[in-house]
């Protein structure tokens, strides 16, 4: 049971103690970035839109820890704070898919063992559908202060049905020059259906407010 004078099972113990040195500084931060780099070059561009938000908000989370040392209960601390800000149980999926993926990158690099993202359930209670739309006295109350501190980006939110941390996100190249056009995409949870696909009735398919015209 020896290989060159040594024995196996001590020969594989060092082989995964010299991996496992050069990768546990790997923090979330690390992982998740170079999974963009990656990744981003196979999708489109309203799905990186997406994505990159999620991401942006994981990070700002997770950033600096490392991927090792990461429990499935700081992963559930995250959704947690989505309903309690009440997003959707369809947002919720969409921050668990992302957290998957960057798993399954983390794997790959041998930074962890598992996917620990995997085990973690959406939490219960969250709605389904979108917040409503203010009334129509807060939608006065916003025309009457868009010349107030962040007045305009306030009202950028209502008219567009964009969330925060979307409009946040937004680049001076999403936005066109001689006509005001924002370019962003649908976030998987808002509901918006391809063309040629069924549309049920009651179902959003484009965001609150948002004026429509040919292109």
């Amino acid at each position: 049971h020896a290989v060159y004078d040594r024995d196996p099972e001590n020969l594989h113990k060092k082989i995964e103690a010299a991996e496992a040195k050069g990768t546990a500084a790997l923090t979330f931060k690390d992982i998740a970035e170079d999974w963009e780099r990656i990744h981003y070059e196979e999708i489109g561009r309203g799905t990186e839109n997406n994505y990159r938000t999620i991401v942006r908000q994981l990070i700002s989370e997770l950033g600096s820890k490392a991927m090792e040392d990461i429990e499935a209960s700081d992963i559930n601390q995250i959704l947690l704070k989505e309903k309690a800000k009440q997003y959707s149980s369809k947002h919720a999926s969409a921050v668990k898919s992302v957290l998957c993926q960057i798993y399954d990158h983390a794997i790959y690099k041998k930074a962890v063992k598992y996917n620990i993202a995997r085990t973690i359930s959406i939490p219960r209670g969250m709605p389904k559908s979108h917040i409503e739309a203010p009334d129509e006295a807060t939608a006065k109350i916003i025309a009457e202060n868009l010349d107030k501190p962040f007045g305009d980006f306030v009202a950028m939110l209502y008219y567009t049905g964009m969330r925060t941390e979307e409009a946040v996100a937004l680049k001076w190249g999403d936005i066109g020059k001689k006509v005001i056009t924002i370019h962003a995409a649908a976030a998987p949870w808002q509901h918006i259906r391809q063309i040629g696909e069924d549309i049920c009735a009651g179902e959003m398919i484009l965001p609150s407010h948002m004026e429509v015209s040919p292109s």
